[in-house]
């Protein structure tokens, strides 16, 4: 079984993802990021109202209004631009379950060939004065664009973390499918996988796998993968890089 290290986008295995002050938002609590430092903190700590928490947070931080706020696993429609238009994000939204009240705005990919159309979470908004929020779908595409673009395979990314996973199949610039997936432990997540390559006809002779980041909570995941995929690769493994096997984002850090 052929499996192997490359390091990441274009040359530097150490290079943080992210490049300013950030909070990424998850589902039990969420992680503040900045050069150096990382830190998550469970909702469960906190008493009252969620919002005005995070709004004294960014205050005791001394944080300026550049912070990035980062929304974590938030269901993102995908819309080429050619065919965006901004009086039918509705319409775009439709094809999820879920409802939300939120007003719907978009994101624009790095190289613009997409757009991310998400709910913009308005009780954040009321409190802080217009918060930057990303869905972490348009930055994790951005990165896997950077090396994906100049190799026309097809090329198969897994972003793992708590709970879940993000895959992205593409070739070159084509993004042929991308989904987030809840995933309790390495069988669940290597059934949604598979599920999705087999959709799309796509064996281990033609593809290979690439994990963003290389962590020791994930190693069964990995190790399952190598009895079904030939060429299996890492990038961005920080490597070097002190990491806590708890963090529930690990690939995130600045």
């Amino acid at each position: 079984m052929a499996t192997g290290r490359q390091s990441s986008m274009p040359n530097n295995p150490n290079k943080p993802f992210l490049s300013k002050e950030s909070i990424l938002l998850l589902g039990d609590g969420f992680c503040f990021c900045a050069p150096g430092q990382k830190k998550y903190y469970p909702f469960s700590d906190f008493t009252g109202n969620l919002e005005e928490n995070l709004a004294s947070f960014v205050q005791q931080q001394s944080l300026s209004d550049q912070v990035q706020w980062i929304v974590m696993n938030a269901p993102t429609a995908v819309v080429p631009s050619l065919n965006y238009e901004e009086e039918l994000q509705n319409s775009y939204w439709e094809s999820f379950s879920v409802k939300t009240t939120d007003p719907l705005k978009s994101h624009i990919s790095s190289n613009g060939l997409v757009r991310f159309v998400y709910p913009y979470p308005q009780k954040l908004a009321d409190i802080l004065s217009n918060p930057i929020v990303i869905p972490s779908f348009a930055l994790l595409y951005d990165r896997i664009m950077e090396q994906s673009q100049s190799n026309f395979n097809t090329q198969i990314y897994v972003h793992l973390y708590t709970h879940h996973f993000d895959l992205f199949i593409t070739q070159g610039t084509r993004l042929l499918m991308s989904n987030s997936y809840s995933q309790q432990n390495e069988e669940d997540f290597m059934y949604y996988l598979f599920y999705a390559a087999e959709q799309l006809k796509i064996s281990e002779n033609n593809s290979t796998l690439y994990f963003l980041g290389e962590f020791e909570q994930y190693t069964s995941y990995y190790e399952g993968t190598k009895n079904f995929q030939k060429d299996i690769q890492f990038i961005d493994t920080h490597q070097g890089t002190e990491l806590d096997v708890n963090d529930p984002v690990p690939f995130w850090n600045a």
